[in-house]
């Protein structure tokens, strides 16, 4: 009953803040282009959500950047992003606030092949891992089941993965990491029965990290019109992944219809400054798993120090290709086939979650869980600190107070 009010506050809200007949345009960097992932944004686009709203919405890829690196130095008014890439970049000195969260789950997941089945037979494994801020996850969970990352014969053997697609077809990965929404049509297009893999999901076993959400830059929230048109902004795409939930064969008709008209369709693509990077041991800008497939030590791995662990790297380039790969690798490929394309809309719709969370609304519990991940998961840990005015709800009170709810 609670959700019914918020939901009816919401579509109370958006009418009162249209009030503006003239359009006004803002423009937002989004991760990748048309895909799954941003799939609630296109359906508000199309059916009109933002110009009811009074707003002319351009949506940029990122591209070889973080969403919002863009958003830092001034090239967008707002961004959506993964909160770990979002998070540190806020720690590094960037004026950006987290103001709405779309994902409410994690979406990230190993997949492995057989005869891993269960934790225990990941002893002597090796598995391709995305690091840019997306490996917290994966160092605690290995923590908590006890097993070594460091290339032990009886641990884990890491390797810094790019392409799913690649890494897919690499006979040395025992496991890939991929997204819920990405390995239904990567595997598809690789000839891979999803039922030949077991996947682990780092949100079903307590360590998932919050991913897209909507950042601003710090001085725009003072701005008492730039904040009337964040939240014109957030009222309509919180329509818009409602759109989702309520008519998934309209967002596959879109999503088909916008992949068939492009001239650069939907790929899964990694910044070309990383020269269509490949799985390979990790080395420079991590602590971890210095060792290549099967054990073997490469001569170019970084020397452990007195207590066995790889030393990490100054080296600033090996950390902004991670970042460029976490904000890169969550891509969608060019039209999947109808079961494959469903799957991948249903995975985000689950991690929306409309039926069980307010869109755009930030549990704080999700948050805590992944700034203590961020904090401690890592074995160099992407947060050197807990962030300080890292987020804010101002949008979300707007919404509400106009729509005569109050705060929720």
């Amino acid at each position: 009953m609670i959700l019914v009010l918020c939901l009816g506050g919401l579509w109370l809200a958006e009418r009162n803040v249209a009030a503006d007949t003239a359009p006004r345009k803002l423009t937002v960097a989004l991760p990748d282009g048309l895909s799954p992932r941003t799939i609630g944004f296109y359906l508000a686009q199309q059916d009109g959500y933002f110009s009811e709203r009074g707003l002319t919405v351009e949506f940029v890829s990122s591209g070889s950047q973080a969403p919002s690196r863009l958003l830092a130095d001034g090239k967008v008014d707002l961004a959506i992003d993964l909160m770990p890439v979002a998070l540190r970049l806020h720690q590094s000195g960037a004026t950006i606030t987290h103001v709405a969260q779309f994902f409410q789950h994690s979406s990230l997941a190993l997949y492995c092949r057989p005869p891993v089945i269960k934790p225990a037979d990941l002893h002597g494994t090796t598995i391709g891992v995305w690091f840019g801020g997306e490996e917290s996850s994966f160092y605690a969970w290995m923590g908590s089941l006890n097993i070594s990352t460091f290339g032990e014969e009886d641990g884990v053997t890491v390797l810094r993965q790019g392409r799913v697609s690649e890494a897919l077809a690499d006979a040395r990965l025992d496991c890939v990491t991929s997204t819920s929404y990405l390995a239904p049509p990567q595997m598809q297009m690789s000839g891979i029965a999803p039922t030949s893999r077991t996947v682990f999901r780092y949100e079903d076993l307590g360590v998932g990290t919050l991913e897209d959400g909507l950042y601003a830059r710090n001085k725009d929230l003072q701005d008492k019109d730039r904040l009337d048109l964040f939240t014109r902004f957030l009222a309509a795409s919180s329509r818009g992944w409602q759109r989702l939930h309520d008519d998934r064969a309209e967002a596959m008709r879109l999503f088909r219809f916008r992949a068939d008209q492009t001239s650069n369709p939907p790929t899964e693509t990694i910044d070309a400054s990383q020269q269509a990077m490949t799985v390979s041991p990790v080395t420079a800008g991590s602590a971890a798993g210095s060792t290549a497939a099967a054990g073997k030590k490469r001569a170019d791995a970084p020397k452990p120090d007195k207590s066995g662990k790889a030393r990490p790297s100054n080296s600033s380039a090996a950390k902004d290709n991670d970042s460029q790969a976490a904000a890169g690798d969550h891509k969608a490929v060019t039209a999947p086939d109808p079961a494959a394309l469903q799957a991948s809309l249903d995975a985000v719709d689950a991690l929306i979650d409309p039926t069980r969370h307010p869109i755009g609304l930030l549990d704080i519990e999700s948050y805590d869980r992944t700034v203590n991940l961020l904090l401690t998961g890592a074995p160099e840990p992407i947060l050197k600190g807990a962030p300080v005015n890292a987020t804010s709800d101002i949008l979300w009170k707007r919404l509400h107070q106009e729509g005569g709810q109050g705060q929720p």
